[in-house]
């Protein structure tokens, strides 16, 4: 037989360095992944049963009688954030979940998400369902807090109880900024600077579906379907209800103007939170009571669900008597 030699030489260093940095990449998001799922296993989350409708915004409705309790959802989510272990509140109430003004499937118009435009919204909802002028008793992640709180400053005697997973609630714009800063790189991202923030939407915007499979990778920790619901906004629907909202620091007045029970909950391991300042409002306003749970971020009631169900269901039991 013909012995055949290779004289080709070995590839140089140089070319085998190149896929150095992508394996090292890739094995940084496969490590990265494996953890985020081992924290999602430990999740208590699968899709609510809750009837879905179209009341203005696109809302999910559960429950027959009792009191009316709104849940809603934080910035750059949707009304899927609430899983089925919510489900339970509309065996004793009537159950309403909408996606705000401008997140998830609700409508985004080109302007126009400031406080009283989202409390709008709602109220106009609530309106097209049939229950406007109905006493309501509120659970809301972040941003829906704050939303909350307004609603309840805009309408005394409407909102019965309110509890706050997560406030964002600062004494003014540069506080809010440093501790959003404080959930990581995309938040930093996402919230701090601006000019990255507007090339990151625009890019979503364009592509969404690739968007949301790329929030699955990076957000292992969550459930699937609520990271590919964090780009289901638009560039002014993102960045004025961050400024308006959120950096605006208008929180307190808000609380002062209240008498309705306010149950603020806030995990210890949430970077975002201020702490003191919360503690001092809690400190000065008889209605407002401040709960830290440890061993807990942000994501309040995905991680601690069965916890936040009993809190509401306090407030309604509360509010039977």
């Amino acid at each position: 037989p013909v012995e055949v030699t290779d004289n080709r030489e070995e590839p140089e260093v140089e070319d085998r360095g190149v896929t150095t940095p992508v394996a090292v990449a890739a094995t940084v998001i496969a490590v990265w992944q494996v953890r985020g799922r081992r924290r999602q296993r430990a999740l208590d989350w699968s899709r609510s049963s809750a009837t879905a409708h179209t009341a203005g915004l696109h809302v999910r409705r559960l429950g027959e009688s009792g009191p009316v309790v709104l849940l809603l959802h934080g910035l750059a989510a949707s009304s899927g954030y609430w899983g089925a272990s919510y489900d339970g509140l509309g065996a004793v109430s009537r159950l309403v979940i909408p996606d705000l003004l401008g997140f998830g499937a609700s409508p985004r118009p080109a302007h126009g998400y400031g406080p009283d435009e989202h409390v709008d919204a709602i109220l106009d909802c609530l309106n097209q369902l049939g229950l406007g002028g109905e006493p309501l008793i509120i659970g809301a992640h972040s941003l829906g807090v704050l939303v909350a709180l307004r609603l309840a400053d805009r309408r005394p005697g409407l909102v019965l109880g309110i509890a706050g997973f997560g406030p964002p609630v600062y004494p003014d714009r540069s506080t809010a900024r440093e501790h959003l800063g404080r959930l990581g790189v995309m938040a930093q991202l996402s919230t701090v600077d601006e000019h990255i923030a507007h090339a990151l939407c625009m890019w979503v915007c364009a592509h969404r579906r690739a968007a949301g499979v790329l929030a699955r990778v990076l957000m292992p920790a969550l459930p699937g379907p609520i990271a590919a619901a964090g780009v289901e906004h638009s560039w002014p629907s993102f960045s004025e209800t961050l400024e308006r909202v959120i950096l605006s620091g208008e929180a307190q007045a808000w609380i002062d103007g209240i008498t309705t029970p306010v149950e603020f909950v806030i995990g210890a391991d949430d970077r975002a939170m201020d702490v003191p300042y919360l503690q001092e409002l809690a400190a000065s306003h008889s209605n407002l009571n401040l709960r830290i749970w440890p061993e807990t971020g942000h994501d309040l009631p995905l991680t601690r669900s069965v916890d936040a169900v009993d809190v509401l269901f306090a407030l309604i039991n509360a509010n039977d008597r």
